[in-house]
């Protein structure tokens, strides 16, 4: 590297800071960091520190992020994040953290794996204790309750609530009471 400060490559036009330039303008040093800062209002960083990087704003302003001139994906100041740019309606407040508004287009989630997908719900105590899961091997969907598989729908389409269904009904339910305690009926 350089001892120079600032450095114009006069071959290329590259500009370091810090750093001799490979690309048209380089930041170096021990922790690098631009900084685009309107007068009065949002200051935007992208930092250089250790082994982690950092794009985002510094000031109470929320960063969002365009394609083509279009805001694609939105961080608030609360850290809710937002994808699209639609405005179809504000989400509640107890499931805002993730939403997807892409006004009258459609929306959508796809998870792809080619053994399971899942989406997992926790807490302190216990990270996975419910979820809802699709088994790719053998095609069947089933949902997972306080640690346990409460329902399960099979490739044929039969649901089995308390039991994993069989081929010969639609539906099972596993029925618990004083009187009939781990049978099994079909409906």
């Amino acid at each position: 590297g350089s001892t120079n400060a600032l450095f114009i490559q006069g071959t290329t036009g590259n500009v370091g800071i810090g750093i001799t330039p490979t690309y048209k303008l380089d930041v170096g040093g021990s922790s690098a960091v631009i900084r685009v800062k309107e007068t009065s209002g949002t200051d935007v960083r992208v930092v250089s520190g250790g082994s982690i990087g950092y794009i985002g704003t510094y000031t109470d302003h929320e960063l969002r992020l365009l394609t083509n001139g279009t805001e694609k994906l939105t961080i608030s100041t609360g850290g809710d994040v937002k994808i699209g740019n639609g405005s179809t309606a504000t989400p509640s407040t107890n499931a805002d953290d993730l939403f997807i508004d892409k006004g009258a287009a459609e929306s959508g989630i796809t998870i792809l794996s080619t053994a399971a997908s899942s989406l997992r719900f926790g807490d302190a105590a216990n990270v996975n204790i419910g979820s809802i899961e699709y088994n790719h091997n053998s095609d069947y969907m089933r949902m997972i309750v306080n640690n346990a598989e409460a329902m399960r729908i099979s490739s044929g389409g039969n649901v089995g609530i308390g039991v994993t269904p069989t081929t010969t009904s639609k539906v099972e339910v596993k029925i618990i009471d004083s009187s009939v305690i781990g049978s099994v009926g079909s409906l």
